[in-house]
């Protein structure tokens, strides 16, 4: 193996990977019976009718309903039985969170896109191929490409005008297609596969829904080092079932993180102190508001991590495969004592290190940190306003005592906590609409993100279907989260993007319902008519002459829409009346235009997507 002069040329070491375990499962079998039991009494002491529950898992356990997936609306049977089936399928989904669904990364890497060059036949397809590729494929694809465009170059400077140089120049006019067709698929690998991912998944999908949460938790830019950013999701997403310590080390030593905030550059008498910063204020301790951290802590958590970067070791194959790498002559191992200057600083003390052992300082300081009162209390209220919609404090309490959280952040512990609260199963009660509407902020009702709407709208019309994923529609995806404020895999601010009930502004939630317009579509939403599921100009011609039928008969119009949004789109039947009069004032104000060119199937839809009831989380 050799370490190639990438980076830090003068500061080459061996690296020091610490052991990671990789859960294939958050449950064992006995964890999950016992999950399901104590969330059965949960969901048997909810007031809400046996759909809103249904709903209330789909919406904060996943990105919405796929009227075509399993479990999609409770299952004909008592409501005993059907709240049976719900538990069961939570705890499933829970058990499997981890679990990295690779056919989707396989489906995805066969779509292909548009912009190939009919005059370089031998380059290969262009597709989502780094969706489905390893980091040390990403990197090596990049550098290799890199390489040949800088020999070709230096060649084409030395040679005369003639043949020989103009067949070069041709060669490498080739080669730099073939890095702008490796830029632009690694570039957009990563936001295809969120959208895919979130899209596809089945219903209950806490597997992408904790997944994306930890993403923005720990987040990296995909631009700043897009050969890493797939990696570092699976990688997530593997730990994302242990300890909080063992995820927070996991973002801490890949090379994503190490790049994105710089702390690769770091090194003793030139320390960096942008991860320092944000592992201390938004990974960790929280805002130091808090008080438990000062401006002297940042620049001590920098010093503790310098040396920690990234290394790139080439085989004999050429594949080069970046890694965690500690370099001990970049690091200051004085002795530090940290937090005790802060208000309510809780003192650490770390003795002086050097040599290659001295990468445990670091890791000390990242155990200090995952077992602080204020990270605990950061995390779980996270996690409750991801998960439940607010954070109430005997919650977060809950959360963050030695029982759950225990030393290091038994995060399985955490997800069964949270998702066996009764304010979970008891969001709304029993409110209207507008009672719902004029409830306070703190009363946490959230709006679902951009990428939440934009894959929740696409499940709702039964649209997710490996057969139906294609470069225009994931392209499409992409454009329209970004277009309503969040690009997937791309927010620039280490902060991530905020969640909550920060998405309720009424700009947003026009330019929502613009979109969700836009992209409503019948093709395959299908409604049970006669024992015969009817779609697309079917379905529209059978819903337009219910439509007609029903005239200006608000009755009517009602059971026209409950039809519709109960077996068509899986929806609660109290969405029916208020959806049913935007029909009703639709087809009074223009009977011709609403029956002959609007069809009404679509407008029942449009009623429904951008209802407050849908677009809320």
């Amino acid at each position: 193996m050799k370490t190639s002069k990438f980076l830090l040329p003068v500061l080459v070491a061996a690296a020091i990977v610490a052991p990671e375990r990789v859960h294939a499962q958050c449950l064992t079998a006995a964890e999950a019976q016992d999950f399901q039991r104590v969330l059965r009494v949960r969901l048997g002491e909810s007031e809400l009718p046996v759909e809103d529950l249904y709903r209330l898992a789909h919406d904060k356990l996943g990105f919405g309903v796929n009227p075509e997936g399993s479990l999609a609306s409770p299952p004909a049977g008592t409501r005993g039985f059907q709240l049976d089936q719900l538990a069961a399928r939570i705890a499933e989904s829970l058990t499997n969170a981890s679990t990295v669904r690779r056919n989707v990364e396989l489906q995805l890497g066969e779509i292909p896109r548009p912009g190939s060059f009919p005059d370089l036949p031998e380059l290969p397809p262009q597709r989502y191929r780094h969706a489905a590729s390893t980091m040390a494929e990403a990197y090596t694809e990049t550098a290799r490409v890199t390489a040949l465009l800088v020999d070709l170059r230096q060649r084409l400077a030395e040679l005369p005008p003639g043949p020989e140089r103009d067949r070069l120049q041709l060669e490498y006019v080739r080669v730099q297609r073939w890095r702008t067709r490796v830029n632009g698929d690694l570039d957009a690998a990563a936001p295809a596969r969120l959208m895919a991912m979130t899209t596809l998944g089945s219903n209950v999908d806490l597997n992408g829904s904790l997944s994306e949460f930890w993403a923005n938790h720990f987040n990296i830019e995909a631009k700043k080092t897009s050969w890493s950013a797939v990696d570092y999701r699976r990688v997530l997403q593997r730990r994302m079932c242990g300890t909080f310590r063992g995820l927070l080390t996991a973002s801490a030593k890949h090379p994503g993180m190490q790049i994105y905030l710089d702390n690769f550059r770091s090194k003793k008498g030139r320390i960096n102190e942008n991860y320092g910063r944000e592992l201390l204020e938004l990974h960790t301790l929280g805002d130091d508001l808090y008080r438990y951290y000062d401006q002297d802590d940042v620049i001590d958590a920098a010093r503790v991590l310098t040396g920690w970067s990234v290394q790139f070791t080439t085989d004999a194959a050429g594949v080069t495969t970046p890694s965690f790498g500690f370099y001990p002559a970049a690091h200051d191992g004085a002795a530090v004592t940290m937090f005790d200057r802060a208000p309510r600083g809780i003192s650490l003390q770390i003795p002086a290190g050097s040599g290659e052992s001295a990468v445990t300082r670091g890791e000390q300081l990242l155990g200090y940190l995952a077992a602080h009162p204020s990270t605990r209390a950061n995390v779980c209220g996270k996690l409750s306003r991801w998960l439940i919609g607010r954070a109430l404090p005997e919650t977060v309490a809950g959360c963050a005592a030695d029982a759950v959280w225990g030393d290091d952040g038994d995060l399985t512990a955490v997800y069964r906590f949270l998702l066996t609260r009764r304010e979970l199963w008891s969001s709304t009660g029993g409110l209207s609409e507008a009672e719902a509407l004029a409830l306070p902020r703190s009363y946490g009702i959230a709006q679902k993100t951009p990428i939440e709407l934009v894959a929740s709208s696409a499940r709702a019309v039964a649209t997710p279907s490996a057969t139906v994923l294609t470069d225009g529609w994931l392209t499409g995806a992409v454009a329209a989260a970004t277009g309503l404020g969040i690009s997937p895999a791309k927010v620039a601010p280490p902060t991530g993007y905020p969640i909550g009930t920060v998405w309720l502004s009424a700009g947003l939630v026009i330019r929502m319902q613009q979109h969700l317009f836009s992209r409503v579509g019948t093709e395959r939403l299908g409604l049970p008519v006669g024992g015969v599921v009817r779609r697309g100009e079917a379905l529209e011609a059978e819903i337009r002459g219910r439509v007609v039928a029903a005239g200006t008969n608000n009755t009517a119009l009602v059971a026209v829409a409950q039809d519709l949004l109960r077996n068509g789109l899986k929806a609660p039947p109290s969405v029916a009346i208020p959806v049913a009069s935007q029909l009703g004032a639709l087809t009074l104000s223009d009977q011709n235009k609403v029956t002959r060119e609007a069809a009404p199937a679509r407008t029942l839809i449009q009623a429904y997507l951008g209802s407050a009831r849908f677009t809320r989380k």
